[in-house]
């Protein structure tokens, strides 16, 4: 029995093998789980608006977005895209790699951003410029987490296409 053990691990030389790169799909499938947590709340908030009154409705979502609700799955948003440029794009060029450094900076300050209005929110007034101050910068982090964040799938994707080819 020790003898099947240690032949085998001679026979790989005692190192484990390299993990294989996920296949494109199952990156794409994780960037929509993420995107799930601001989809699944906003279905949400539309139903309860919806069902009573048959009229369809954005203004839970927009009381929401006021309030910032949508602050920390937007930041957590914003953490994944930087975590899928680091350990699923790989650099190729120039020109991706400081794409990947740009990224990285604006996601990262997309993240404090989100992170600060969410400690900081309730200690401010409440007033329609406040709610339009939240909303709009929960807006402008979930729009920086979309372009980088499908871009690093996308990018993520072509490489894996380009190994597996």
């Amino acid at each position: 029995m020790t003898s099947d053990v240690t032949s085998s691990s001679r026979t790989s030389g005692g190192k484990h093998a390299a993990k294989p790169p996920p296949r494109s799909g199952d990156l794409w499938l994780i960037w929509l789980l993420a995107l799930g947590s601001i989809v699944v709340p906003t279905i949400a908030l539309l139903c309860i608006y919806f069902i009573p009154k048959n009229d369809p409705s954005w203004y839970g979502v927009y009381i929401a977005l006021k309030r910032g609700d949508f602050l920390i799955p937007v930041m957590f948003l914003n953490v994944e895209t930087i975590r899928c440029w680091w350990r699923e794009a790989k650099p190729g060029s120039i020109a991706r790699h400081c794409t990947r450094l740009l990224a990285t900076i604006i996601c990262i300050i997309a993240a404090l951003v989100c992170t600060f209005a969410t400690v900081i929110g309730p200690f401010v007034p409440v007033s329609p410029e406040a709610g339009r101050s939240i909303a709009e910068l929960t807006l402008g982090c979930l729009c920086v987490a979309l372009v980088f964040g499908t871009a690093a799938v996308w990018v993520s994707t072509k490489r894996g296409e380009a190994d597996n080819g």
